[in-house]
C-alpha cells in the first residue's frame, strides 16, 4: 500500500484533490491507519483515478461523476456523454450570447452612447384571430426552440410565414420562479390563402399531442401600452427599460396581463436586422383611489 504522499507522486494527483476525492465519496483510500490517521491507497485504484479525472476533463461535476462512475463500462455511457455535449453546447451558446452582449457594452461605455429612450402611447386594441401554441417553460431562453418547431411544422405544409401579417409573444401573469406561461402564435390574415386554409383544416392542428395548436379570438383591449421599437431585437431590454420609467412616473396606472410582443417585421421578411419592427403592447389599467 502507498501513503497518500507516495500516491499522489504516482499519480500525479494533488494530495489536497485525494482529500476532496475522499470526502465526496469519490475514492475513499483502501485503509485507514487507527492509530496514525494515514490513509492508504493501492494500486488497483488507480484505474478508478484515472476515470474520475476524465470524467472531470469532460465537464462532470462532482455529483455527476458519482452517477456517471457506475455506468462508465456500460453501453449508457455513451448516451450519458451526449448528454453533457448538448448541456456544454447550450452552455457555450449562453456564453457566446453574453460575451457579444458584454463587447456591445464595452462598445457604449467607450464611445459614451446614449441609450435610446421609446415613447410609451396609449391605444385601444380591437380582437382579433391568432393561430398559436402555449406551453409552461422553465426559462425565457426556451422560446426560440417554440419558434423554431412552429416553423418546422408550416414548413412541412410547404407554408411561409410571409403569409402572416405578424407573429407575437404572450406572456401570461405567473410566478417566473417556478415556471413561465408562454403562448406564441401567428396573426391570421384577413383573406386566408389556399395553402393556408388547407392547413387550418387538416389534422396538424391536433397531430401532436406535445404540441398542441389552436385557432383562437384574442380579446379587445381597451387601455393598452405600446412601445415601436425599430432595429435587432438586443434593442427590446431597453424598450422595457423606458415602460418601467414611464409607469413609475405614471403611478396611476398598473400592468395587466398578458404582456404581447407583436413582430411586424422580422427575420422572415428581411436579412437585415436594422429593418426589424417589433411592438411591446402592456395591458394597463387605471387605479382605483381609496
Amino acid at each position: 500500500m502507498f501513503k497518500i504522499g507516495e500516491f499522489s507522486k504516482l499519480t500525479q494527483v494533488s494530495i489536497r484533490m485525494l482529500r476532496y476525492y475522499d470526502e465526496t465519496g469519490l475514492l475513499k483510500p483502501a485503509f485507514i491507519d487507527h492509530f496514525t490517521g494515514y490513509r492508504l491507497y493501492q494500486a488497483s485504484q488507480i484505474p478508478d483515478l484515472q476515470k474520475i479525472i476524465l470524467l472531470r476533463d469532460l465537464g462532470f461535476s462532482t455529483n455527476e461523476i458519482l452517477t456517471a462512475l457506475p455506468q462508465i463500462e456500460s453501453s449508457d455511457f455513451s448516451a450519458l456523454l451526449t448528454q453533457k455535449k448538448e448541456e456544454l453546447e447550450e452552455e457555450m451558446q449562453h456564453l457566446s450570447n453574453q460575451i457579444l452582449k458584454i463587447s456591445a457594452a464595452i462598445k457604449d461605455t467607450t464611445t459614451h452612447s446614449i441609450p435610446v429612450h421609446y415613447n410609451v402611447s396609449i391605444k385601444s386594441i380591437p380582437s382579433y384571430q391568432i393561430l398559436s401554441t402555449r406551453h409552461k417553460m422553465k426559462s425565457y431562453y426556451e422560446e426560440g426552440a417554440l419558434w423554431q418547431r412552429f416553423y418546422a411544422l408550416l414548413s412541412s405544409y410547404q407554408i411561409s410565414s410571409s403569409v402572416f401579417p405578424g407573429s407575437l409573444s404572450l406572456f401570461y401573469d405567473d410566478d417566473p420562479e417556478k415556471e413561465i406561461d408562454i403562448e406564441i402564435g401567428f396573426l391570421l390574415p384577413g383573406s386566408i390563402p389556399v395553402k393556408l386554409s388547407r392547413f387550418l383544416s387538416s389534422n396538424a392542428l391536433t397531430s401532436d399531442p406535445s404540441f398542441s395548436i389552436s385557432i383562437h379570438t384574442l380579446p379587445p383591449v381597451p387601455v393598452m401600452a405600446s412601445i415601436l421599437v425599430l432595429g435587432s431585437y438586443d434593442h427590446i431590454g431597453n424598450a422595457y427599460h423606458s415602460f418601467a420609467v414611464w409607469l413609475e412616473e405614471h403611478n396611476q396606472y398598473q400592468m395587466c396581463s398578458p404582456i404581447r410582443e407583436i413582430c411586424h417585421v422580422g427575420a422572415e421578411s428581411t436579412d437585415n436586422p436594422d429593418e426589424y419592427i417589433t411592438e411591446l403592447q402592456t395591458p394597463i389599467c387605471r387605479l382605483t383611489l381609496t
